[in-house]
């Protein structure tokens, strides 16, 4: 596959805008197969390389049309290509939350791509686009809450992923993380665990520690484990997110505030009042008050300094104002994408 464009581009590259446009009222497309394939190609991995990003979805959006001409005249030439940009539309209506509209175009693009014959259905890109839809299939059911759908479409994913690109695959781990977080959301959080911990395995090896991907799952076994009412072992996953994510995205970022109020609500539950207020009101001095974060982490010190008094630690007597739970990862789709 041909190397993807920087993901910070917000539109597509002039040179393949000026050749979309020139063709764009032009239908079939007069030209070589190899002309047209290497549009899609370029085309194709504009869009996926945005894909996940909910923060590229204007940029994703305004090439929207070219995304949708494509497949058509892609199909004469190549299944492949015409599954790829086809299932690339769904991710508009995802980030929306639109989920019944995203839900079709991806199972169009999977009964597209199985009518490819030899040798497209031969190639490792075919796999991986195979391994992708199983995968969203798979993330759209879960949204809808159709959750034993979607963990039936992403052990098909993982499968294909596990026999092509090995155990030890990002794509693998991400797969793995996200049945994790399947079971997660229908209370199963023993399962869950066990595959939260097979996705860390995996990254750790992959990546190292200091890896974003790392520490999500960091957080997805310590927020199970909260969950769980097992406090002392969420605390040491969720010490290792915040340490991880202040390093690798900065004090600042959302996944790190994240991490740190439930590392903190974790603390209060085993009334370690002093540590929870110390590492909150730390926290607070680093953001601006437009943070954000700023609002709940403020209400969650006001709640600890509250349940301070009461136990004689820390005499402010402030009214707390907030909520109280650990919270989530959110899915990456979106992350989990």
């Amino acid at each position: 596959m041909t190397e993807q464009p920087d993901a910070k581009n917000k539109t597509l590259p002039e040179d393949l805008l000026k050749l979309l446009e020139t063709h764009q009222e032009q239908f079939p497309i007069s030209g070589t197969k190899e002309w047209v394939i290497d549009i899609c190609q370029r085309l194709g991995d504009w869009f996926e390389a945005r894909r996940k990003d909910s923060e590229e979805l204007t940029g994703f959006e305004a090439g929207l049309n070219h995304l949708k001409k494509w497949p058509a005249h892609a199909k004469p030439y190549s299944i492949y290509h015409t599954a790829r940009l086809t299932w690339l539309q769904a991710y508009p209506p995802y980030h929306r939350g639109k989920y019944e509209e995203a839900l079709p175009l991806v199972q169009s693009a999977m009964s597209l791509l199985d009518e490819a014959r030899a040798p497209e259905s031969e190639t490792e890109d075919f796999f991986k686009l195979k391994a992708n839809l199983f995968h969203d299939i798979a993330a759209v059911q879960d949204e809808l809450e159709n959750t034993e759908e979607a963990l039936k479409c992403y052990r098909q994913a993982l499968e294909v992923q596990e026999t092509h690109f090995g155990r030890l695959h990002a794509d693998t781990a991400e797969t793995i993380s996200n049945i994790g977080a399947a079971y997660n959301r229908i209370g199963n959080l023993g399962e869950a665990v066990k595959y939260f911990e097979q996705a860390l395995e995996i990254r750790r090896q992959l990546f190292g520690d200091l890896h974003p991907e790392t520490a999500t799952s960091f957080n997805n076994i310590g927020t199970c484990y909260y969950e769980s009412k097992k406090y002392a072992e969420a605390i040491q996953y969720l010490q290792k997110a915040v340490e991880t994510r202040q390093q690798v995205l900065g004090d600042e970022h959302p996944d790190t505030n994240d991490s740190l109020y439930n590392l903190a609500v974790c603390l209060v539950n085993l009334k370690k009042l002093k540590d929870a207020y110390e590492r909150v009101n730390r926290q607070l001095k680093k953001l601006p008050p437009d943070h954000p974060n700023y609002a709940e982490l403020a209400g969650l010190l006001r709640y600890i300094d509250s349940e301070s008094v009461k136990s004689g630690f820390r005499p402010m007597s402030t009214v707390f104002s907030g909520k109280t739970g650990a919270k989530k990862k959110k899915k990456k789709k979106k992350k989990k994408r």
